[in-house]
């Protein structure tokens, strides 16, 4: 419980430094309803119970804990379900520490437009969602790769993590629908990431937005069991000024 309350605690913290900072917008769900619906409706109590249990409901429908993929000593990503712990890099920040999250997203591509010209942008977006479908696990795979292998910077805080065990499927069976109607549901692809702080998680989501052309991904928080919608605008332009605050 201490634990879980000092990472709030420097969530937070990171969060007023970045307040005035337009390089990031990110949002905190306060109701994960299924409907999309930001605020409890008026009317019976009874109602109102009904729509918070609905919440509820719908923000356990993360599935965590897969497992599928390890980094290796030799920075190689690999698949075994027998993996013992001297084949993790030993460089893997914080496995213990940090519970990591889950990044959710769809393959097709929900970015602006790029051209005036209509019927280029149709035929673009369907030419890069296909390409995301075709190669979703090396797009990812090479994500993660740069990610280990660069510096990343949040702001001014350098994020000092290293992903080392990471899975892609379908982890996530409810619904929500967020920006310009996007919904996420069942057939939206997952990445659960393993040991990495709320910074990183921060960090690999915006990186995912821009290798997917997505305009908004979904994260799934569980250093301290937080939902967000990460919204990308061409540009970089970000706000993360709402995050915890009492609406979204």
């Amino acid at each position: 419980m201490l634990k879980n309350k000092k990472i709030e605690n420097i969530v937070r913290r990171v969060l007023r430094e970045f307040s005035n900072d337009k390089k990031y917008r990110i949002s905190e769900i306060k109701y994960f309803s299924p409907n999309g619906i930001k605020k409890v409706p008026n009317g019976h109590q009874i109602q109102k119970a009904g729509f918070i249990k609905e919440c509820v409901e719908n923000s356990k429908k993360f599935k965590v804990g897969n497992n599928q993929y390890f980094i290796n000593e030799n920075f190689n990503i690999i698949e075994d379900f027998s993996i013992n712990e001297r084949s993790v890099h030993p460089n893997q920040y914080g496995l213990s520490d940090y519970r990591g999250g889950m990044i959710i997203f769809s393959t097709e591509v929900n970015s602006l437009d790029v051209s005036e010209n209509k019927i280029y942008n149709f035929l673009m977006k369907k030419i890069k969602s296909l390409k995301n479908r075709l190669f979703s696990k090396s797009k990812l795979s090479k994500v993660i790769n740069t990610f280990n292998s660069t510096e990343k910077k949040l702001g001014d805080s350098v994020v000092d993590d290293y992903i080392g065990a990471f899975s892609i499927g379908n982890f996530f069976s409810g619904r929500y629908i967020g920006d310009n109607e996007k919904v996420f549901d069942e057939s939206s692809l997952s990445i659960e990431i393993n040991g990495i702080s709320t910074n990183g998680l921060m960090y690999l989501a915006e990186e995912i937005a821009k290798e997917f052309d997505q305009e908004t991904v979904l994260v799934k928080d569980l250093n301290v069991n937080k939902i967000y919608l990460m919204n990308q605008e061409r540009g970089g332009d970000y706000d993360i000024s709402n995050l915890n605050q009492k609406s979204v």
